[in-house]
């Protein structure tokens, strides 16, 4: 999952130079459940610094969307289906 605001928002500057920085470079990514982060270098020749940028909020060491998953997961193991919603199975998704 990617928060579009907050990698908006992280691509805008290298944590260095300022430079703005381009997903078009990126090196790696480290996955961390439903997140990630994005090993992005700085594109200035005199800076080459090698940026993480994450692909969603944190708070901590813990991501809000796997957080939300969990406590999602939890909500249907005790209550049931919801009303009105549907259930992808294959893909864990709720639909309301």
């Amino acid at each position: 999952m990617v928060d579009l605001g907050l990698l908006a928002d992280e691509l805008s500057a290298c944590k260095k130079c300022g430079m703005p920085l381009q997903l078009t470079h990126c090196q790696g990514v480290i996955n961390f459940g439903l997140s990630a982060m994005l090993k992005i270098p700085c594109s200035n020749t005199k800076c080459n610094q090698l940026n993480n940028v994450p692909t969603g909020k944190r708070h901590g060491k813990v991501w809000d969307a796997n957080s939300k998953l969990a406590a999602g997961i939890l909500l249907f193991l005790h209550y049931g289906k919801p009303k009105g919603s549907i259930f992808y199975p294959c893909n864990h998704v709720f639909v309301f």
